[in-house]
Order: structure tokens, then sequence, then C-alpha cells
């Protein structure tokens, strides 16, 4: 989870590691809301922690995705209220005993008939 600072809608640390990190890398971010591309720095930025590693590019993306600010702020991904796509992906999968090359198959075939 990320530091709180003076400011609860700035991020006050980066959540992959200390500073020097964030002189050598990259700092542009995907908002997991908009996907606007922004700039780690910026004053407005939201992220959510190391454990799902999400950004907003300002407090009302990431509540509109539902990002909670009171005691221990997280989003609904780390409350275990939401999951990826993938993830949905792999539980699918195993529910119906498919493999992921089966379903492209079947896919490719219906995509060619459209």
């Amino acid at each position: 989870m990320r530091q709180r600072t003076s400011n609860p809608f700035h991020v006050g640390s980066n959540p992959a590691g200390g500073a020097e990190e964030l002189e050598m890398g990259t700092d542009y971010h995907v908002c997991s809301h908009c996907n606007e591309t922004f700039y780690y720095d910026e004053e407005d930025i939201v992220a959510c922690g190391d454990d799902c590693n999400r950004w907003w590019c300002n407090p009302k993306c990431a509540v509109e995705d539902g990002y909670r600010f009171e005691d221990e702020a997280s989003c609904n991904y780390c409350r275990g209220e939401e999951a990826e796509d993938t993830d949905l992906f792999k539980f699918l999968l195993k529910k119906y005993n498919l493999n992921r090359g089966t379903v492209l198959k079947q896919y490719l075939e219906q995509k060619e008939r459209t």
C-alpha cells in the first residue's frame, strides 16, 4: 500500500521502490479508468500500491474505478471485489474443461463465417 502524505491524493513515494528507480525509468503510466497517459510526478495522481499496481490520473478516476480513500486506502481489485479479464478467462477455461488453443480455433472459425 502506498504511504499517505499530507495530501491524500498525491503519491509521496514510488510504490515500486525508492527515488532512484524514478530517476532511472520511464515514469509514464496509463490511468486504470480513463486510459489517459500521465507522468508519475503529476500532482493529482493516485496509486494503489504494490499488490495490484493500479494508477489513476486523478482522484475522480480512482473513485469511479472503485478506489476508496477511507481508513486503509485500496482499490476494488485489492479488496477482492473485482477480477482481471485474464483471471476470468482462466477460470472459464478450467470450469468448461477447455484450453486456449481450442477456444482460439473456435473463435477463428466463427470469425471466418461472419
